[in-house]
């Protein structure tokens, strides 16, 4: 044999080779089926993701936002309608407001802590001088409103001849009372070293006052007054000044 015939017969013998048209073919069959699967499952995923964060969302917009708690406001304690005790006289014919547990006999129109007790008006015995002096500090120092100048100045009038500022005539005043407010104690003391001597006519003396206001606040007013003798015998406040007012522990 010679060594055409074996190369023939080596060349018949193998297997005859693909078209290179049917190799690219087969090829871009098989890439083409690896592209749809990737795509598939990509697909896949991004639905199950879409559906994850929906259910999410609807998750939180159903859960109700939280919201600070807010102060609740605090009640006022009003004043109501009831029988009111009568203060108890004192033995110059002056009333003090001596019972602190009465209840007003009107509501009061502001809030109230404490009951305050309406004025009484005073009815001294005029040939008294410090009963006289001791009326006019509790008469000026008792107050059921602000702005009761009129009122006051009125109830005085009968015995006393003096025109004085008001220090009560504001909503606060500097004193730190509030009103509604009202005398529990009235004293009267010695009078000062800045006032007059004693005459037959003319007396002076220091009254201090504790008044109590709704908000249960105590403050002492120290008073300086000073009364004159009319020919009929009858003593009238003719000085007035307020000198101090000290705060008193409730």
């Amino acid at each position: 044999m010679s060594d055409h015939e074996i190369f023939d017969e080596l060349t018949s013998e193998q297997p005859a080779r693909p078209a290179p048209r049917q190799r690219v073919r087969g090829g871009g069959g098989r890439l083409n089926l690896n592209a749809r699967w990737v795509v598939a499952v990509l697909l896949a995923a991004v639905v199950l993701a879409g559906t994850f964060f929906v259910q999410s969302f609807s998750q939180r917009q159903a859960q109700p936002s939280a919201s600070p708690s807010l102060a609740v406001p605090q009640g006022t304690v009003g004043g109501g309608e009831s029988a009111i005790d009568s203060p108890a006289p004192t033995g110059d014919g002056l009333t003090l407001g001596t019972n602190p547990n009465a209840v007003e006999a009107r509501p009061s129109a502001r809030a109230s802590v404490v009951p305050i007790e309406a004025p009484v008006r005073q009815n001294p015995d005029r040939s008294d001088p410090e009963a006289v002096m001791k009326a006019w500090a509790v008469t000026w120092s008792w107050r059921e409103r602000p702005q009761e100048s009129a009122r006051v100045a009125e109830w005085v009038e009968p015995f006393s001849d003096t025109h004085v500022p008001d220090a009560f005539a504001t909503a606060e005043p500097v004193v730190g009372v509030q009103a509604p407010f009202m005398v529990t104690d009235a004293q009267v003391l010695p009078r000062s070293k800045n006032q007059g001597i004693d005459t037959d006519f003319r007396k002076s003396r220091v009254v201090r006052v504790t008044v109590r206001d709704h908000r249960n606040v105590q403050v002492v007013l120290t008073w300086e007054l000073t009364t004159l003798q009319d020919e009929a015998g009858q003593w009238m406040v003719t000085d007035v000044s307020m000198t101090a007012w000290e705060g008193v522990p409730s």
